[in-house]
């Protein structure tokens, strides 16, 4: 994937990080609302690859993302690697794996 990223401030002085990316099915937006924290910032503005959970919004050919957490995909994917299924789960913050919509 490959974007743009930047991060804006609001009339409020609430900051708001957000990233445009592409892949094979078009754009897509990705915005973070909450106050950004350290891991935020840091796994938007330095991973090649980004793991994303939060709310999709469609609005016609437009994709939004309402993020709640970002993973630098590549750090997921070394902890699994080197330390199994396990490490990669606790990484996410998750107990099992979580369902994969049909």
């Amino acid at each position: 994937m490959r974007g743009t990223r930047g991060a804006r401030g609001t009339r409020a002085t609430r900051r708001i990080i957000c990233c445009t990316l592409q892949d094979a099915s078009g754009l897509v937006d990705i915005a973070f609302f909450k106050d950004p924290h350290e891991h935020v910032a840091r796994a938007v503005f330095h991973s090649g690859l980004l793991l994303v959970r939060g709310q999709v919004e469609t609005r016609g050919p437009c994709r939004t993302i309402f993020g709640e957490m970002p993973w630098d995909l590549d750090e997921v994917a070394a902890a699994r690697r080197d330390h199994g299924p396990r490490a990669a789960l606790d990484l996410l913050g998750r107990t099992s794996p979580a369902l994969t919509p049909a």
